[in-house]
Protein backbone atom coordinates (compact mmCIF):
# COMPACT_ATOMS: atom_id res chain seq x y z
CA UNK A 1 0.00 0.00 0.00
CA UNK A 2 2.73 2.64 1.18
CA UNK A 3 5.77 3.25 -0.76
CA UNK A 4 8.62 1.31 0.88
CA UNK A 5 10.73 4.97 1.08
CA UNK A 6 7.78 5.80 4.09
CA UNK A 7 9.50 2.77 6.43
CA UNK A 8 13.00 3.79 5.47
CA UNK A 9 12.72 7.22 6.68
CA UNK A 10 10.94 5.65 10.01
CA UNK A 11 13.89 3.41 10.60
CA UNK A 12 16.12 6.59 9.86
CA UNK A 13 14.68 8.58 12.98
CA UNK A 14 14.69 4.88 14.93
CA UNK A 15 18.42 5.06 14.14
CA UNK A 16 18.84 8.71 14.86
CA UNK A 17 16.98 7.87 18.35
CA UNK A 18 19.09 4.79 19.14
CA UNK A 19 22.42 6.53 18.13
CA UNK A 20 21.26 10.01 20.16
CA UNK A 21 24.18 10.35 23.23
CA UNK A 22 21.30 11.57 25.78
CA UNK A 23 19.03 8.37 25.30
CA UNK A 24 21.31 5.81 26.78
CA UNK A 25 19.89 3.45 24.46
CA UNK A 26 20.41 -0.46 24.77
CA UNK A 27 21.87 -0.85 21.62
CA UNK A 28 19.46 -3.42 19.72
CA UNK A 29 18.51 -4.56 16.00
CA UNK A 30 16.26 -1.85 13.74
CA UNK A 31 12.91 -3.83 13.31
CA UNK A 32 12.27 -4.65 9.62
CA UNK A 33 10.84 -2.92 6.71
CA UNK A 34 8.31 -6.32 6.30
CA UNK A 35 7.97 -6.17 10.24
CA UNK A 36 7.31 -2.29 10.06
CA UNK A 37 5.44 -2.42 7.13
CA UNK A 38 2.71 -5.11 8.66
CA UNK A 39 2.39 -3.26 11.63
CA UNK A 40 1.81 0.39 10.75
CA UNK A 41 -0.31 -0.73 7.10
CA UNK A 42 -2.61 -2.73 9.43
CA UNK A 43 -2.91 -0.24 11.91
CA UNK A 44 -3.70 2.37 9.69
CA UNK A 45 -6.55 0.83 7.92
CA UNK A 46 -7.89 0.07 11.55
CA UNK A 47 -7.45 3.05 12.92
CA UNK A 48 -9.95 4.74 10.02
CA UNK A 49 -13.11 1.85 11.33
CA UNK A 50 -15.36 2.96 13.71
CA UNK A 51 -16.94 0.51 16.39
CA UNK A 52 -20.94 1.36 16.97
CA UNK A 53 -20.12 4.91 15.33
CA UNK A 54 -17.34 5.64 17.67
CA UNK A 55 -13.66 5.98 16.55
CA UNK A 56 -11.51 3.43 17.72
CA UNK A 57 -8.54 3.50 19.81
CA UNK A 58 -5.54 0.90 20.22
CA UNK A 59 -2.00 0.43 20.55
CA UNK A 60 0.93 -2.15 18.97
CA UNK A 61 3.54 -3.15 20.33
CA UNK A 62 6.05 -5.41 17.97
CA UNK A 63 7.23 -8.41 19.98
CA UNK A 64 7.69 -12.14 18.90
CA UNK A 65 6.15 -14.14 21.36
CA UNK A 66 9.53 -16.56 21.82
CA UNK A 67 11.39 -13.66 22.14
CA UNK A 68 9.51 -12.07 25.12
CA UNK A 69 11.28 -13.92 27.95
CA UNK A 70 14.76 -12.55 26.36
CA UNK A 71 13.35 -9.01 26.38
CA UNK A 72 12.35 -8.51 29.52
CA UNK A 73 15.55 -10.51 30.87
CA UNK A 74 17.58 -7.90 28.58
CA UNK A 75 15.57 -4.89 29.06
CA UNK A 76 15.92 -2.19 32.46
CA UNK A 77 12.37 -1.58 31.98
CA UNK A 78 9.97 -4.56 32.78
CA UNK A 79 6.26 -4.64 31.52
CA UNK A 80 3.67 -7.19 32.93
CA UNK A 81 3.21 -9.55 30.18
CA UNK A 82 0.20 -11.47 30.00
CA UNK A 83 -0.41 -14.40 26.67
CA UNK A 84 -3.86 -15.61 25.18
CA UNK A 85 -4.84 -19.19 25.48
CA UNK A 86 -4.61 -19.19 21.55
CA UNK A 87 -3.68 -16.43 19.18
CA UNK A 88 -5.68 -14.15 16.87
CA UNK A 89 -4.87 -13.19 13.78
CA UNK A 90 -3.41 -9.82 13.02
CA UNK A 91 -6.10 -7.82 11.01
CA UNK A 92 -8.36 -5.46 11.52
CA UNK A 93 -11.41 -7.23 12.69
CA UNK A 94 -9.27 -8.56 15.56
CA UNK A 95 -7.56 -5.07 16.54
CA UNK A 96 -11.36 -3.98 16.46
CA UNK A 97 -12.66 -6.54 19.13
CA UNK A 98 -10.19 -5.80 21.56
CA UNK A 99 -9.87 -1.79 21.40
CA UNK A 100 -12.12 -1.59 23.76
CA UNK A 101 -11.01 -3.89 26.42
CA UNK A 102 -7.65 -2.15 26.81
CA UNK A 103 -6.16 1.55 27.80
CA UNK A 104 -3.97 2.75 25.31
CA UNK A 105 -2.02 5.07 28.52
CA UNK A 106 -1.40 1.90 30.20
CA UNK A 107 -1.44 -0.85 27.92
CA UNK A 108 -0.89 -2.34 24.21
CA UNK A 109 -1.43 -5.40 22.09
CA UNK A 110 1.67 -7.48 21.56
CA UNK A 111 1.89 -8.29 17.72
CA UNK A 112 4.76 -10.62 16.31
CA UNK A 113 5.72 -13.13 13.46
CA UNK A 114 3.98 -16.77 13.68
CA UNK A 115 7.40 -18.91 14.72
CA UNK A 116 6.43 -21.32 12.31
CA UNK A 117 5.66 -18.86 9.45
CA UNK A 118 7.86 -15.40 9.68
CA UNK A 119 5.68 -13.98 7.10
CA UNK A 120 2.17 -13.78 9.14
CA UNK A 121 1.69 -12.27 11.95
CA UNK A 122 -0.80 -13.43 15.09
CA UNK A 123 -1.71 -10.90 18.03
CA UNK A 124 -0.67 -13.46 21.40
CA UNK A 125 -1.18 -11.33 24.09
CA UNK A 126 -1.35 -7.82 26.75
CA UNK A 127 1.34 -6.03 27.79
CA UNK A 128 0.65 -3.65 30.78
CA UNK A 129 2.57 -0.40 31.66
CA UNK A 130 1.96 2.27 34.11
CA UNK A 131 0.93 5.74 32.08
CA UNK A 132 3.30 8.29 30.70
CA UNK A 133 4.10 10.63 34.19
CA UNK A 134 3.92 14.34 34.32
CA UNK A 135 3.80 16.87 37.14
CA UNK A 136 -0.09 16.65 37.47
CA UNK A 137 0.28 12.89 37.56
CA UNK A 138 3.49 11.74 39.15
CA UNK A 139 3.83 10.02 42.80
CA UNK A 140 7.21 10.00 44.01
CA UNK A 141 6.88 6.66 45.01
CA UNK A 142 6.74 3.31 43.79
CA UNK A 143 5.77 -0.94 45.06
CA UNK A 144 8.85 -2.91 45.16
CA UNK A 145 8.08 -4.88 41.60
CA UNK A 146 5.22 -3.13 40.30
CA UNK A 147 6.78 -0.70 38.74
CA UNK A 148 6.13 -1.00 34.87
CA UNK A 149 7.62 1.22 32.27
CA UNK A 150 6.78 1.25 28.27
CA UNK A 151 8.71 -1.02 26.72
CA UNK A 152 12.03 0.21 24.63
CA UNK A 153 10.52 -2.07 21.45
CA UNK A 154 8.60 -0.05 18.77
CA UNK A 155 4.95 0.61 19.30
CA UNK A 156 2.34 2.34 17.20
CA UNK A 157 -0.80 3.74 18.41
CA UNK A 158 -4.09 5.94 17.42
CA UNK A 159 -4.02 9.72 18.22
CA UNK A 160 -6.89 9.56 15.56
CA UNK A 161 -8.73 8.54 12.63
CA UNK A 162 -5.79 7.88 9.67
CA UNK A 163 -3.26 9.39 12.73
CA UNK A 164 -0.62 7.43 14.02
CA UNK A 165 2.48 7.94 16.80
CA UNK A 166 5.32 5.55 16.45
CA UNK A 167 7.30 5.83 19.53
CA UNK A 168 9.70 3.55 21.72
CA UNK A 169 10.13 3.73 25.70
CA UNK A 170 8.83 7.42 26.34
CA UNK A 171 10.04 8.92 23.10
CA UNK A 172 8.60 8.99 19.90
CA UNK A 173 9.96 8.06 16.97
CA UNK A 174 7.55 10.30 14.86
CA UNK A 175 3.88 10.69 13.14
CA UNK A 176 2.12 8.73 10.39
CA UNK A 177 -0.99 10.43 9.20
CA UNK A 178 -2.23 9.72 5.82
CA UNK A 179 0.29 8.37 4.07
CA UNK A 180 2.84 10.96 5.40
CA UNK A 181 5.82 10.46 8.22
CA UNK A 182 7.21 13.32 10.06
CA UNK A 183 9.77 13.00 12.36
CA UNK A 184 9.34 14.34 16.26
CA UNK A 185 10.63 17.49 17.17
CA UNK A 186 11.02 18.61 20.95
CA UNK A 187 7.95 20.29 22.18
CA UNK A 188 7.12 24.30 20.88
CA UNK A 189 7.19 25.22 24.54
CA UNK A 190 11.24 24.79 24.65
CA UNK A 191 13.09 27.96 25.47
CA UNK A 192 14.08 27.69 21.57
CA UNK A 193 10.87 27.67 19.90
CA UNK A 194 7.68 28.88 20.86
CA UNK A 195 8.96 28.81 25.21
CA UNK A 196 11.55 31.33 24.15
CA UNK A 197 8.14 34.17 23.60
CA UNK A 198 6.32 32.73 26.37
CA UNK A 199 9.47 33.66 28.61
CA UNK A 200 9.37 37.39 27.54
CA UNK A 201 5.61 37.10 27.94
CA UNK A 202 5.70 36.34 31.62
CA UNK A 203 8.97 37.68 32.85
CA UNK A 204 7.54 40.63 33.91
CA UNK A 205 5.40 38.77 36.29
CA UNK A 206 5.69 39.18 40.16
CA UNK A 207 5.49 35.07 40.04
CA UNK A 208 8.50 34.83 37.68
CA UNK A 209 10.72 37.39 39.24
CA UNK A 210 10.34 35.62 42.46
CA UNK A 211 10.15 32.23 41.95
CA UNK A 212 12.21 32.57 38.36
CA UNK A 213 12.89 28.94 36.52
CA UNK A 214 10.76 26.94 38.56
CA UNK A 215 7.64 29.24 38.05
CA UNK A 216 8.35 29.13 34.22
CA UNK A 217 8.69 25.11 34.21
CA UNK A 218 5.30 25.05 35.90
CA UNK A 219 3.44 27.52 33.37
CA UNK A 220 4.95 25.61 30.44
CA UNK A 221 3.89 22.59 31.66
CA UNK A 222 -0.03 23.47 33.07
CA UNK A 223 -0.12 25.04 29.27
CA UNK A 224 0.40 21.31 28.34
CA UNK A 225 -1.81 19.61 30.18
CA UNK A 226 -4.39 22.84 29.71
CA UNK A 227 -4.21 21.87 25.54
CA UNK A 228 -4.01 18.23 26.05
CA UNK A 229 -7.18 17.88 28.12
CA UNK A 230 -8.80 20.33 25.46
CA UNK A 231 -7.53 17.86 22.45
CA UNK A 232 -8.93 14.74 24.23
CA UNK A 233 -12.32 16.13 24.50
CA UNK A 234 -13.23 15.90 20.76
CA UNK A 235 -14.42 19.08 20.44
CA UNK A 236 -12.16 21.75 18.97
CA UNK A 237 -11.39 24.90 20.15
CA UNK A 238 -9.56 28.21 20.61
CA UNK A 239 -7.42 29.23 23.31
CA UNK A 240 -5.86 32.59 23.48
CA UNK A 241 -3.15 33.60 26.36
CA UNK A 242 -3.06 37.68 26.96
CA UNK A 243 -1.00 40.07 29.19
CA UNK A 244 -2.40 41.39 32.63
CA UNK A 245 -1.23 44.59 31.65
CA UNK A 246 -3.25 44.87 28.35
CA UNK A 247 -6.41 42.55 29.00
CA UNK A 248 -8.73 45.86 29.09
CA UNK A 249 -7.33 46.79 25.52
CA UNK A 250 -7.89 43.38 24.53
CA UNK A 251 -11.24 43.40 25.61
CA UNK A 252 -11.75 46.08 23.04
CA UNK A 253 -11.24 43.39 20.54
CA UNK A 254 -13.52 40.76 21.22
CA UNK A 255 -17.60 40.66 22.15
CA UNK A 256 -20.39 38.76 23.25
CA UNK A 257 -19.77 35.30 25.80
CA UNK A 258 -19.49 34.71 28.86
CA UNK A 259 -17.47 35.19 31.76
CA UNK A 260 -17.59 34.83 35.85
CA UNK A 261 -17.85 37.89 38.97
CA UNK A 262 -15.41 35.78 41.09
CA UNK A 263 -11.56 34.86 40.80
CA UNK A 264 -10.95 31.11 39.85
CA UNK A 265 -7.77 31.01 42.72
CA UNK A 266 -5.90 29.46 40.21
CA UNK A 267 -3.02 32.23 41.62
CA UNK A 268 -3.35 30.99 44.90
CA UNK A 269 -2.78 27.38 43.88
CA UNK A 270 -0.03 28.41 41.77
CA UNK A 271 1.81 30.06 45.15
CA UNK A 272 0.87 26.87 47.13
CA UNK A 273 2.62 25.02 44.44
CA UNK A 274 5.79 27.20 44.45
CA UNK A 275 6.27 27.12 47.87
CA UNK A 276 5.52 23.63 48.65
CA UNK A 277 7.82 22.56 45.88
CA UNK A 278 10.54 24.93 46.86
CA UNK A 279 10.37 23.15 50.43
CA UNK A 280 10.48 20.07 48.87
CA UNK A 281 7.09 18.97 50.38
CA UNK A 282 6.30 15.95 48.89
CA UNK A 283 2.81 15.23 50.19
CA UNK A 284 1.67 18.97 49.97
CA UNK A 285 3.18 19.14 46.14
CA UNK A 286 1.33 15.82 44.53
CA UNK A 287 -1.86 17.03 46.37
CA UNK A 288 -0.96 20.65 44.86
CA UNK A 289 -0.67 19.32 41.58
CA UNK A 290 -3.77 17.36 41.89
CA UNK A 291 -5.88 20.29 42.60
CA UNK A 292 -4.05 22.78 40.06
CA UNK A 293 -4.96 19.83 37.22
CA UNK A 294 -8.58 19.69 38.29
CA UNK A 295 -8.40 23.30 37.65
CA UNK A 296 -6.93 23.12 34.26
CA UNK A 297 -9.28 20.66 33.32
CA UNK A 298 -12.15 23.03 34.23
CA UNK A 299 -10.59 25.53 32.04
CA UNK A 300 -10.28 23.09 29.02
CA UNK A 301 -13.66 22.32 29.18
CA UNK A 302 -14.65 25.92 28.64
CA UNK A 303 -13.01 25.61 25.35
CA UNK A 304 -15.79 23.13 24.20
CA UNK A 305 -18.06 25.99 23.89
CA UNK A 306 -18.25 27.38 20.20
CA UNK A 307 -15.93 30.57 19.88
CA UNK A 308 -12.63 31.40 22.10
CA UNK A 309 -11.12 31.01 25.47
CA UNK A 310 -9.16 34.23 26.75
CA UNK A 311 -7.61 33.30 29.73
CA UNK A 312 -4.45 35.95 31.58
CA UNK A 313 -0.74 34.73 31.70
CA UNK A 314 -1.76 33.14 35.22
CA UNK A 315 -4.54 31.16 34.18
CA UNK A 316 -7.30 33.55 35.10
CA UNK A 317 -10.69 33.17 32.43
CA UNK A 318 -11.66 36.34 31.60
CA UNK A 319 -14.27 35.30 28.95
CA UNK A 320 -15.55 32.01 27.12
CA UNK A 321 -17.13 31.31 23.92
CA UNK A 322 -16.72 34.76 22.45
CA UNK A 323 -16.08 36.33 18.90
CA UNK A 324 -12.88 37.66 18.30
CA UNK A 325 -12.85 41.02 16.18
CA UNK A 326 -9.61 42.18 15.26
CA UNK A 327 -7.94 44.31 12.85
CA UNK A 328 -7.31 42.06 9.22
CA UNK A 329 -3.76 40.51 9.70
CA UNK A 330 -1.89 41.80 6.18
CA UNK A 331 1.87 40.35 7.86
CA UNK A 332 3.45 37.21 7.00
CA UNK A 333 2.94 33.85 8.58
CA UNK A 334 5.91 31.85 8.80
CA UNK A 335 6.77 28.32 10.50
CA UNK A 336 8.39 29.08 13.94
CA UNK A 337 11.29 27.74 15.23
CA UNK A 338 11.53 24.30 16.40
CA UNK A 339 14.27 24.44 18.63
CA UNK A 340 16.85 21.67 16.06
CA UNK A 341 16.03 22.83 12.82
CA UNK A 342 14.80 26.50 12.67
CA UNK A 343 14.99 27.29 9.16
CA UNK A 344 11.37 28.40 8.33
CA UNK A 345 8.92 28.04 5.69
CA UNK A 346 5.89 30.59 4.91
CA UNK A 347 2.56 29.68 5.65
CA UNK A 348 -0.57 30.46 3.04
CA UNK A 349 -2.96 31.18 6.13
CA UNK A 350 -5.62 31.79 3.58
CA UNK A 351 -6.62 28.21 3.17
CA UNK A 352 -7.16 28.24 6.88
CA UNK A 353 -11.32 29.02 7.66
CA UNK A 354 -12.60 32.27 9.63
CA UNK A 355 -11.65 30.84 13.38
CA UNK A 356 -7.82 30.33 12.23
CA UNK A 357 -7.45 33.98 10.67
CA UNK A 358 -9.48 35.52 13.45
CA UNK A 359 -6.92 34.00 15.74
CA UNK A 360 -3.84 35.41 13.90
CA UNK A 361 -5.23 38.74 13.63
CA UNK A 362 -5.85 38.73 17.52
CA UNK A 363 -2.16 37.90 17.88
CA UNK A 364 -0.80 40.37 15.79
CA UNK A 365 -2.83 43.14 17.39
CA UNK A 366 -1.31 43.17 20.58
CA UNK A 367 2.49 42.44 21.55
CA UNK A 368 3.03 39.56 24.03
CA UNK A 369 -0.57 37.68 23.24
CA UNK A 370 0.11 33.78 21.73
CA UNK A 371 -2.92 31.73 20.91
CA UNK A 372 -3.83 27.99 19.75
CA UNK A 373 -6.44 26.47 17.69
CA UNK A 374 -7.41 23.03 18.38
CA UNK A 375 -8.94 21.14 15.39
CA UNK A 376 -11.60 18.57 15.98
CA UNK A 377 -9.61 15.44 14.42
CA UNK A 378 -6.27 17.49 13.40
CA UNK A 379 -3.66 19.38 15.22
CA UNK A 380 -3.17 22.50 17.53
CA UNK A 381 -1.74 25.18 15.97
CA UNK A 382 0.22 27.53 17.98
CA UNK A 383 0.77 31.60 16.92
CA UNK A 384 2.99 34.01 18.33
CA UNK A 385 4.28 37.13 16.85
CA UNK A 386 7.27 37.56 16.11
CA UNK A 387 7.67 41.14 14.89
CA UNK A 388 5.05 43.97 13.30
CA UNK A 389 5.08 42.27 9.76
CA UNK A 390 5.49 38.60 10.73
CA UNK A 391 3.39 35.57 13.18
CA UNK A 392 5.21 32.43 13.87
CA UNK A 393 2.81 29.59 13.57
CA UNK A 394 3.60 25.96 15.11
CA UNK A 395 1.80 23.73 12.81
CA UNK A 396 1.03 21.20 15.34
CA UNK A 397 1.96 21.24 18.82
CA UNK A 398 1.21 17.72 19.40
CA UNK A 399 4.24 16.88 17.58
CA UNK A 400 6.73 16.14 20.31
CA UNK A 401 9.26 14.37 21.00
CA UNK A 402 8.40 13.27 24.38
CA UNK A 403 5.01 10.41 24.62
Amino acid sequence: MFENGIFERILESWRADQEHPHRDRIKKSLPSIADLKALIEVSFFASLKREEDKPISFALVLLAKHEARKEQEASSRKQLILSFPESLPFKESSIIKLSSAFDIKTSALLVGPKENNQNEYEIWGVMFFRATQNRFTQIPAALHGYNYFRPDLLMVTTVSSGSLVISRADIQIGHFSSGIFTPATPTPFTSKAMGKYMIEYIKEDKLYKEFENLYWHIFRDSMEYLLSEASIRGHGGTIVFVPENIQAKCKEKYSGGYSFNQDFDFEKLLIYLLKSDIKNDLLFSVLNHRILAEHLSFLAQLSCVDGALILTSRFRPLAFGVTLNPNEWTGKVISGPNGIDNTSHEINNRIWGTRHNSVISFTGDFPGVFSFVISQDGPIRGFAKKDDATIFCWEDCRISMFV
